[in-house]
């Protein structure tokens, strides 16, 4: 490798999906720093990088789940390389420019995979009504080139890249026919039978060589074909005073109710930058509180398509709170009643990550004489620590239940071991409690 870059200033690196790319980009990353002079050093990663970013990937363990929606291990084989190869590339120290790439035009998905299914006048993917954006090699080719030849305006910068239209694959079965002068037919496959189908390791094996790349690559396609058949989740361009001019001001929840405008079937973001992720709701849900009973809530015409990643970059409340329960073997949540709302938008991101639903409860709010929740925002007092005892009876008492039972408690642990024992659910009142602050 070395002896290879030896007179070379201006490198870029590239390599088929496979399980030896780390090393071979270490050894190259290693070899260019010795030599010292190296003025570019250009690349090829991919789209997912640019949230796989080093603050998420090493948080703890349940923020880590929040800000990624699951764990590293649920990112293929070939994304996690990448990973890691941008680290390595940035404490080498060396002129880096990362493109991180979206899906290949020439991707075995949209190619070969399809040569049988073509020939048969059907293109058979498992993508549903999803629209991608691939970028053409020669189109990402002539960029880098153009990186190379004059690299300093890009050094140590990364750049995500996709193709110049979003299509369905209606709009590339349209494509597929006008090239090959015959109709094509989209056929919609479910995920988990194409991936049997269509990826085999034996064939994979027979193209590629090597029975370690054959399973990385089937493994990197397999998680690939997943993360674009999902379809629950689409980028949103819109600002708030776009959303409440589409929508009108309806306040609801903390935020407006979305009407849709960058859902996919509605044109997506019209080449504008993603700003959002949203989650597409389907209408109606039904679930029972503990405390009060059947709920239902329709989240199209009362909360619209909710927020998953935040404009500034943050994961949303609805979803941090779905993985961190999940991840702790959540069974119960007993909370107050300003959260009813939310718990529609959290029983379908479980049912969209397959984690447990755990059972809810809602209590009264404790009010002021304006009907307002006490809270730090309108300077309600805080319990004395000093003297715990006047507020967790003031609580008792606010949840309907009999002073008695905790009367001739002196101590906050005996106070507690009485509540638990002598606690009556029935008796725990409808509406909102009102208290002096």
């Amino acid at each position: 490798m070395a002896a290879a870059l030896k007179g070379v200033k201006r490198i870029y690196f590239s390599m088929t999906p496979q399980p030896y790319y780390v090393d071979a980009l270490t050894v190259m990353a290693a070899a260019a720093r010795a030599q010292g002079d190296i003025e570019a050093f250009v690349h090829l990663s991919n789209y997912e990088q640019s949230y796989m970013t080093l603050e998420k990937m090493t948080t703890p363990d349940e923020e880590r789940r929040s800000w990624l929606g699951g764990l590293v291990t649920d990112w293929s084989p070939q994304q996690r390389a990448h990973w890691v190869c941008e680290r390595v590339l940035d404490w080498s120290g060396l002129p880096t420019v990362n493109v991180r790439a979206t899906l290949f035009a020439e991707n075995p998905h949209l190619t070969w995979m399809q040569l049988g299914p073509l020939s048969n006048g059907e293109l058979r993917l498992p993508f549903g009504n999803q629209r991608l954006a691939p970028i053409a090699v020669h189109d990402l080719a002539e960029v880098c080139v153009k990186m190379l030849v004059d690299p300093a305006p890009h050094i140590s910068k990364s750049y995500e890249l996709t193709g110049p239209e979003l299509k369905d694959m209606y709009e590339f079965a349209e494509d597929y026919a006008a090239a090959l002068g015959r109709q094509v037919t989209y056929i919609p496959e479910e995920v988990e039978a194409w991936n049997e189908a269509f990826m085999d390791e034996s064939v994979l094996q027979e193209s590629l060589g090597d029975p370690a790349t054959a399973r990385h690559v089937a493994e990197h396609l397999r998680i690939q074909t997943r993360l674009i058949a999902s379809g629950q989740a689409y980028g949103c361009a819109c600002t708030r005073a776009e959303i409440a001019a589409a929508a009108g001001p309806r306040p609801k929840h903390g935020e407006l109710v979305y009407p849709g405008t960058c859902r996919p079937e509605h044109g997506g973001t019209k080449g504008r930058p993603v700003r959002a992720w949203r989650f597409r709701v389907p209408g109606r849900v039904d679930w029972t509180d503990r405390r009060l009973g059947p709920q239902s809530q329709d989240l199209q015409t009362e909360v619209g398509d909710f927020v998953l990643k935040r404009a500034d970059g943050l994961w949303a409340y609805q979803l941090a709170v779905v993985v961190d329960d999940a991840a702790q073997g959540i069974t119960d949540v007993v909370r107050g009643a300003d959260l009813l709302d939310s718990t529609p938008r959290q029983i379908l991101l479980q049912r969209a990550l397959g984690v447990p639903t755990p059972r809810y409860a809602h209590l009264p709010l404790i009010v002021d004489a304006h009907g307002n929740k006490l809270s730090k925002t309108l300077a309600a007092l805080p319990i004395d620590p000093a003297d715990p005892l006047p507020a967790l009876r003031a609580a008792w008492r606010a949840l309907g239940q009999p002073a008695g039972v905790i009367a001739r408690s002196s101590s906050v642990a005996n106070l507690l071991d009485a509540a638990v024992a002598g606690f009556e659910p029935a008796r725990i009142p409808t509406a909102s409690v009102p208290v002096s602050s």
